[in-house]
Formats: structure tokens, sequence, C-alpha cells
């Protein structure tokens, strides 16, 4: 039976993709679970120009994450965390704060999986920020103050 995945299937395929499976995996699972439809020519049709309005929604968010990127090499964000005497501290900053500061601050919006960090920062002071978005590199400064 020919089937329109409507979500990623883990060992049949993505979204959109247009299946042969065998009848009972569609009646028994696919259907029901509306992980898939039936694959009709109309539908088929439909289907391709969803995928091509993801394609060019997909080059418009990569053209805008470029503009982000020149933008973000000449910043510097500032964060201010609670510290002890000595500059450590209580809670370290992660990617997920640094992508809600630069939104806060300079409306920037970024994915967390795209700030490169080692681990959480957790000393006050300046560090070097490194973001990368496929291929594209590029680094900022963070400033961390101690309350």
């Amino acid at each position: 039976m020919k089937v329109i995945l409507l979500n990623d299937v883990k060992g049949s395929g993505k979204k959109y993709e247009v299946k042969e499976v065998s009848d009972g995996y569609a009646m028994n699972f696919l259907l029901p679970n509306k992980l898939a439809e039936r694959a009709t020519p109309e539908r088929i049709k439909n289907v391709a120009e969803l995928k091509l309005g993801q394609f060019e929604a997909g080059q418009v968010q990569a053209d805008l994450l470029e503009k982000n990127l020149k933008t973000l090499s000449k910043i510097q964000l500032e964060v201010t965390e609670k510290a002890n005497e000595k500059g450590h501290l209580f809670k370290g900053i992660t990617p997920e704060i640094i992508v809600g500061e630069l939104k806060n601050q300079v409306h920037i919006t970024l994915p967390a999986h795209a700030i490169v960090l080692e681990k959480p920062i957790k000393e006050a002071g300046e560090h070097t920020i490194n973001v990368v978005v496929g291929e594209s590199k590029t680094t900022f400064k963070l400033v961390v103050t101690a309350k």
C-alpha cells in the first residue's frame, strides 16, 4: 500500500515521504496512529507543494541566521549572576541561558545547539563564545558580572 508519512517514523521514513509499505503495517499501525495517510494522486501533489514551501522557508531561515551571525560578531553580551567572593558562579551559564539573553538584549534568535561550550561557564569575567551554524562560524564576547 502506498502511504504518505505525516511524521518521521523510525525505520520507515521522514515526514511527507511517499512510501510503499505492507498492507498490514499501514492498516494496523500507521493509519490508526495517524502517522500516515493513503497516497492518492491529489494528495501526493499537495505534499509536493508542502515540501517546496518548507524548502523555501528553510532557505529564508538560513539567510536570516547568516545575517544574525554577522551582527553577532560585533556585539558584547552582558550577564549578571550570583557569585561568591572569589567570582565563582553559583549557577553555571549554559547555551540555553546565552540564547535567552541574546534574544532579550540584542533581539537575535539562535538555536541553543549553535552555541559551542565545552562546559557551563562558572566564572565571572570575560569569555569568548563560539557560535556554529552549519558551515558558518563566529565568536562574540560574553561578560559575566557577579551580583
